[in-house]
């Protein structure tokens, strides 16, 4: 299995950068999808003025990946999510996504740069024997999430599948831990399948973790090799 990881993560403290056109982070257009106000809700680190003159857009290269039409599919590692606590925690997420994945609002936001409509694709739990109180490195959650998917318990790979891993309470990512991350995306190579994820740290505040979902999975879909995608004038992703 050959191994490939850049990430351009959802990092606090947030980062003035150059926004282009409408790819601003979510918030609105969360609100929108699921109806009702997010208070306190984490911004992009993507700020400043919108519009398409406020900085330079390009693409690494013509002929690199996009992941058109997302199919978003959330996997929840660890005991944690069947839990009685855990369970609510996680049929918040997947009823939040379930109107978020399947709505044009969504996706609108980034459609300039060639993506279109989406689909939410479901949630499911899985690893969970995975430990307590660990840190987990980047090839070890590739490696896992290798055997998910060769095993059947996981929507099939796509162009256009995207695997957000959610990390439970007291597990963390060496990557996100490394680098002060909330989340990041990442890519590899499965049998000759490009595999295109996001890991999100655990938060309680769902109003907090959405967006931060929300920015993941767009930076996947507009650079889902990490190396070809959009970038502003600064050399970072556009969303």
């Amino acid at each position: 299995m050959m191994l490939r990881l850049r990430w351009f993560a959802f990092m606090l403290p947030l980062v003035g950068a150059c926004s282009v056109g409408t790819a601003e982070e979510s918030t609105a257009a969360i609100q929108s999808a699921v109806g009702s106000p997010m208070v306190g809700a984490v911004k992009s680190s993507v700020s400043g003025a919108t519009g398409a003159a406020s900085c330079a857009m390009s693409r690494g290269s013509s002929s690199g990946p996009l992941i058109v039409n997302p199919a978003i599919s959330l996997v929840f590692w660890g005991s944690y999510w069947n839990q009685s606590g855990g369970t609510s925690d996680r049929l918040g997420y997947d009823g939040a996504w379930s109107a978020i994945g399947n709505s044009p609002a969504f996706y609108n936001r980034i459609q300039e740069y060639g993506i279109g409509m989406g689909t939410y694709s479901g949630a499911s739990v899985q690893n969970t024997g995975l430990a307590n109180n660990t840190t987990l490195a980047e090839t070890s959650i590739q490696n896992a999430l290798a055997a998910e998917i060769n095993a059947g318990a996981l929507p099939a790979v796509t162009a256009n599948t995207t695997y957000v891993v959610m990390l439970p309470p007291t597990v963390t990512s060496q990557t996100d831990v490394s680098n002060g991350f909330a989340g990041h995306h990442g890519f590899f190579v499965n049998s000759s399948k490009n595999i295109y994820y996001a890991v999100i740290e655990y938060n309680s505040g769902h109003n907090y973790n959405n967006p931060v979902i929300s920015h993941e999975i767009s930076d996947a879909a507009t650079d889902p090799d990490t190396s070809t995608g959009y970038r502003n004038a600064t050399g970072d992703p556009v969303t």
